[in-house]
């Protein structure tokens, strides 16, 4: 099933999009696939948990009631220009790429680029894209990617939209090597059992 979204500025409770809900697992599953296995899952689950926390996992998703205006937050992790002044970077990155800002897809690409510029090592949280993208501990993952790349207001239930997520997409990192093949079978497995 595709990305499914709701071109709206309201509240997850009033568009079908609050935590856990079966739209957010669609989007969640979409996600997953789009990204493993190039991360671990606690990777993952670290960007998820803020996804949830920011646009909702909605990929149509406008800042709250800021009337969809792109000076404010766009997209699942709520693209915003740099002082609410200039193009929204993610109606410029779509328009690059010949879509539209609302497609889950090319919010999961601009993800992928790393976003230079944009991704910024702290001296708490001094990981590069790339390292990211490798850590393991769900905690870090979660902080890591709010406060270098996101840098809005911390809320606990980031952590915990994060753990739930990790549980949901299986909670062990991609297995490397030569166990990649068991590793592929055994997602593949669980995600049939997941929507039988």
């Amino acid at each position: 099933m595709p990305f499914i979204y709701q071109i709206t500025d309201d509240f997850p409770g009033n568009t079908g999009f609050a935590h856990f809900s079966d739209k957010q697992k669609n989007n969640v599953d979409m996600i997953y696939n789009r990204f493993h296995p190039s991360m671990t899952n606690e990777a993952l689950a670290g960007i998820l948990g803020n996804m949830d926390a920011e646009g909702f996992l909605n990929p149509g998703q406008g800042e709250l009631q800021q009337n969809m205006s792109p000076q404010y937050g766009l997209g699942m992790i709520q693209w915003t220009p740099s002082g609410h002044v200039g193009a929204n970077p993610l109606q410029v990155y779509a328009s690059s790429v010949g879509g539209n800002w609302y497609d889950g897809d090319i919010q999961c690409d601009l993800i992928l680029t790393g976003e230079p510029g944009a991704w910024i090592p702290t001296s708490t949280y001094p990981y590069t894209w790339a390292e990211y993208m490798q850590l393991t501990d769900i905690e870090v993952a979660t902080k890591a990617y709010f406060y270098e790349r996101e840098r809005g207001t911390w809320l606990d239930t980031r952590l915990t939209y994060a753990r739930d997520w990790l549980d949901y997409i299986g909670g062990t990192p991609p297995i490397p090597g030569d166990l990649w093949l068991y590793g592929g079978i055994r997602d593949v497995l669980r995600r049939l059992i997941i929507h039988c």
